[in-house]
C-alpha cells in the first residue's frame, strides 16, 4: 500500500513500479511504464461560468437566470461514465446560495469520455462538459456567486474543483444605489428657474475589476411612472467607465431647462 499526500497531483498519470528481493537479492522487477494494470490516473476539472443572457461573468439579478458552467477535463479513460456535479456557493459566506425560494441551486450532468459512441481503450482524453444552472435571482442583487464542481465516477468521488477565490468560477450580481442632489447647494430641492443640474451619485456593488460599464440614467415622473419630459423629450444621461474597484461609485449629471 501507498499512503501519500496527493493534494498536488491532479491531471498526472502513475505507474507502479516493482522489485522482488530474496535474502538481499534481486529476483524479479516489474518496472512497464505502459502497463495499464500498474497504472493510476488522477483526473483534473477546471470551470469557466458565463451568464447566458450576457454572454459574461456578470449576472441580472432577476427572475430567471440561466448560468452555465463549462468543465474542462483532463486524464478521464475514453469510454467511461462519469457524472459531474455542480452548486452555486456565496462568495462572502462561503455557504450555498440560495435562490429566491430558499433553495440551493444544483445541476449535474452524465457523459461518456470520448463521445456517445466510445470504447473504452484503456487510454484517456481531455474535453468538455457544460453544467447548466437555471434559477430565480430576483433577491441576488449584490451577491457573488461560485460555481463549485465535483467528478464522480461509479458513484465515487474523482475529482473535485472548489476554489472560492478563482474567479473563472465565479459570477457577479451588481446592484446599484443613488443620490441625486441639485448641484447648486447639495439638497434635494431644485429652483425650477432656467438651467438645473441634478448630480446623481451611483453606489455601485459587483462589478468586474478592469471592465468598461457605461451607466445611462433617466429621470422619471413620480406622479405617472413615466419619463419626465421637457420640451417633449425625456432627460437623460450617461457616462463610461472601467471600474477599480468590485465596490465604488460613480456619478452622472442631469442637465436640463
Amino acid at each position: 500500500k501507498f499512503t501519500f499526500d496527493g493534494e498536488t497531483l491532479e491531471g498526472k498519470t502513475l505507474v507502479a513500479f516493482e522489485e522482488l528481493t530474496f535474502e538481499g537479492n534481486l529476483i524479479a522487477i516489474h518496472k512497464d511504464a505502459e502497463d495499464l494494470g500498474q497504472t493510476i490516473v488522477v483526473p483534473k476539472i477546471r470551470t469557466n461560468a458565463t451568464d447566458m443572457q450576457t454572454g459574461t461573468q456578470n449576472s441580472n439579478a432577476d427572475s430567471t437566470v440561466t448560468i452555465e458552467d463549462e468543465v474542462s477535463f483532463d486524464n478521464l479513460y475514453i469510454g467511461r461514465e462519469y457524472t459531474v456535479e455542480g452548486m452555486l456557493m456565496d462568495k462572502a459566506t462561503g455557504e450555498p446560495l440560495l435562490d429566491a425560494n430558499g433553495n440551493t441551486i444544483t445541476a449535474s450532468t452524465t457523459f461518456i469520455a470520448g463521445g456517445d459512441d466510445a470504447e473504452e481503450t484503456g487510454e484517456t482524453i481531455s474535453g468538455t462538459v457544460t453544467l447548466t444552472f437555471t434559477f430565480d435571482g430576483s433577491a441576488l442583487a449584490g451577491t457573488t456567486a461560485v460555481a463549485f464542481e465535483t467528478l464522480y465516477y461509479d458513484g465515487k468521488e474523482v475529482a473535485v474543483h472548489a476554489d472560492l477565490s478563482d474567479e473563472d468560477q465565479t459570477i457577479w450580481f451588481p446592484s446599484l444605489e443613488t443620490e441625486a442632489t441639485d448641484t447648486a447647494d447639495g439638497d434635494h430641492t431644485i429652483n425650477g428657474n432656467g438651467i438645473v443640474n441634478i448630480r446623481d451619485q451611483v453606489t455601485f456593488t459587483g462589478l468586474i475589476v478592469g471592465e468598461r460599464y457605461r451607466l445611462e440614467g433617466v429621470l422619471m415622473d413620480k406622479a405617472t411612472g413615466m419619463p419626465f419630459l421637457v420640451n417633449g423629450q425625456a432627460v437623460t444621461a450617461e457616462t463610461t467607465f472601467v471600474p477599480e474597484t468590485s465596490d465604488g461609485t460613480v456619478e452622472v449629471m442631469f442637465t436640463f431647462d
